[in-house]
């Protein structure tokens, strides 16, 4: 059998999904690609080179705020200095760590983690 996984999207909740959209775009340098005005569930799709994240709507806030993703980088030092010029909250500074692995954390509009980092090598 050949099946496979072939690529993982984070899926992040949010409770003001066009609020979301613009912390995103203007703060992290991501693209829309899609908003699904579902008046119930509005879901939407972003990406910023290879790294594609969604985002949907959710009220309950014990889930949003305290999910999170890690996102894989080159150029870090870069990243890193352009969010610190946009104001992005810096939830831990860039630092090599004991795995072997240099990154950052940060948060997102909603609170959930998003910890980026690429090999130290």
């Amino acid at each position: 059998m050949n099946a496979q996984l072939t690529k993982a999207i984070p899926t992040l909740p949010t409770q003001e999904i066009h609020q979301a959209i613009s912390f995103f775009t203007q703060m992290l340098g991501f693209t829309l690609i899609d908003l699904f005005e579902d008046p119930h569930a509005p879901y939407a799709l972003l990406s910023r080179q290879d790294v594609e994240i969604h985002l949907w709507t959710c009220h309950d806030r014990h889930v949003v705020g305290n999910c999170g993703c890690y996102l894989h980088a080159r150029g870090i030092e870069d990243i890193y200095q352009e969010f610190i010029d946009k104001g992005v909250n810096i939830l831990a500074p860039l630092k090599v760590k004991s795995y072997g692995m240099k990154e950052f954390a940060i948060t997102d509009f909603d609170g959930n983690l998003l910890r980026i980092g690429e090999p130290d090598k």
